[in-house]
């Protein structure tokens, strides 16, 4: 009978480490991952004032900078796919 109760324990003991180590890889992969701003590579335009021309110029080509690479993006991603089809289609 004590075999059986010491190796029940140690399997409870395992599942109890595996659990651990698991919510531990979780909560360090949530810490890089809220830190990540900190390796973009945006400009910070908080330096300025927030109603000066500097500010405005900062954040307005912010905005464009985004908005042209994400189109550029989806532009891409469309060609791409229309290779693809049209691939197929001639096979």
């Amino acid at each position: 009978m004590r075999k059986g109760k010491n190796t029940i324990k140690q399997k409870r003991k395992k599942r109890k480490n595996k659990k651990m180590k698991n919510i531990i890889f979780i909560v360090v992969l949530f810490c890089f991952g809220f830190n990540t701003y900190s390796f973009s590579n945006e400009v910070a335009c908080e330096k300025y004032k927030k109603f000066s021309v500097d500010y405005m110029k900062c954040k307005t080509n912010s905005i464009k900078n985004k908005t042209v690479a994400k189109s550029k993006k989806f532009i891409n991603d469309t060609k791409n796919f229309q290779k693809k089809e049209w691939s197929k289609e001639k096979n």
